[in-house]
């Protein structure tokens, strides 16, 4: 008869303390995010982030006379392309660090895209707000 090892593997695990601490923790930086919020629009001049295939933040809600500033984060060619509207004309960044800047000042919403990323969803949303 073949003797088998019957121990358990032993496995790392957290203290109660050690979760309460990492949740605590997890809440906190999930609060220093932006906002994306409708109720909670930013003002000034807002970032978003030309990544690979995606803009970051996807949808800010900003107030009447603030400015979006899309900055290339790249070697990649984007376009901050309107969809449906013409507040302002396609845009095209064309390496990293390149900046286009607009300035909204009627209320509403303004959706855009990426023409060489928009197969892979690259789209975005401005909220203008009063």
């Amino acid at each position: 008869m073949t003797k088998r090892n019957h121990r358990r593997p032993r496995h790392a695990s957290f203290s109660h303390l050690q979760l309460l601490a990492l949740l605590l923790l997890s809440l906190l930086l999930a609060g220093c995010g932006g906002s994306d919020s409708p109720t909670d629009p930013q003002s000034g001049t807002v970032v978003v982030d030309l990544l690979a295939d995606s803009f970051s933040p996807g949808s800010v809600t900003i107030e009447a006379g603030s400015t979006i500033r899309w900055v290339n984060g790249g070697n990649v060619v984007h376009t901050i392309t309107p969809d449906g509207h013409s507040e302002w004309e396609t845009a095209t960044l064309q390496g990293e660090g390149v900046v286009f800047e607009h300035t909204f000042e009627d209320e509403g919403t303004f959706a855009y895209f990426c023409e060489p990323h928009q197969a892979v969803g690259m789209s975005g949303t401005i909220h203008v707000v009063p």
